[in-house]
């Protein structure tokens, strides 16, 4: 849950690199280093500052720790197929920043979202002829799509859905 200006500042920065991204995406077929990595440094300093002020030490490791989970499955992903450019693994850990940063749960979920919204719209593009099987299509936004609804629906949502 967004409980302070500060978190509404962060929350709204990630959404606006985000929705950058996925129209770049979009358009250049790529999600460029120049944005997501620094933007990825930026939300690791800003949590960690945040950590800092609240001597809350477990938000700072829990949303790093994130960001290289997801950083990691992203990777493996990309490795063992050809359907997954690093741009998205590196968006992956961009996503697992800013949400590990408001709970483990908040990552999964943003992950699920990400991988169910990125079926849904291969399925319909495929369906309605305007790609074949083999042909590309954008992975950023779908995965930009479950960050942003991850961020809004927030950790206690996540956790009762899930039942934890």
């Amino acid at each position: 849950m967004i409980d302070s200006v500060e978190e509404v500042v962060f929350v709204g920065a990630a959404v606006f690199v985000l929705a950058v991204l996925s129209v770049v995406d979009l358009r250049e077929r790529r999600i460029p280093n120049v944005i997501v990595l620094p933007a990825t440094g930026a939300a690791l300093v800003w949590t960690l500052g945040a950590g800092a002020a609240g001597g809350e030490w477990d938000m700072p490791v829990r949303a790093l720790a994130c960001g290289a989970a997801f950083f990691c499955l992203l990777f493996v992903l990309a490795v063992v197929s050809s359907g997954m450019g690093f741009g998205d693994v590196k968006l992956g850990a961009f996503i697992g920043v800013v949400t590990g940063r408001f709970g483990s749960g908040v990552t999964v979920f943003a992950a699920l979202t990400g991988v169910l919204v990125g079926g849904l719209v291969a399925a319909a593009v495929l369906v309605i002829g305007r790609r074949g099987r083999k042909q590309w299509v954008p992975y950023g936004p779908s995965m930009s799509v479950g960050a942003v609804a991850a961020l809004l629906a927030g950790e206690r949502a996540v956790r009762s859905w899930f039942g934890l």
